[in-house]
């Protein structure tokens, strides 16, 4: 698995960065399928107060998934973005498991 990180020159910690890979690891090991992660820092300097924004990326085989969270800190935009994309990959991979609503066949009976 490939995790990509690009943020601003000097504002984050390590602890920071090492908690968003762990946390992407954990989406490695729901499926085998996470191929790819993209993670983006950056200061929106439109916004005056909540201006630090994290998106981050998943790339699943052939499909993306993608979430972006802004807050006034590096920290909460990171936990509130991870979070966002664990649910959504849990409520993916779940899916799996479920009936379809329809069933075709060309098969007669």
């Amino acid at each position: 698995m490939i995790i990509e990180i690009q943020k601003p020159v000097g504002t984050l910690d390590q602890e920071l960065l090492d908690y968003v890979k762990v946390k992407i690891m954990e989406f490695s090991k729901m499926s085998s399928r996470v191929t790819r992660a993209d993670v983006v820092f950056h200061l929106d300097r439109n916004e005056p107060v909540e201006n630090k924004k994290c998106e981050v990326k998943i790339q699943l085989g052939d499909e993306v998934f993608f979430a972006q969270r802004r807050t006034g800190s590096f920290e909460q935009s990171a936990i509130r973005v991870l979070e966002a994309l664990r649910q959504e990959l849990h409520q993916y991979f779940s899916k799996g498991d479920e009936l379809p609503d329809i069933v075709l066949s060309t098969v007669k009976p």
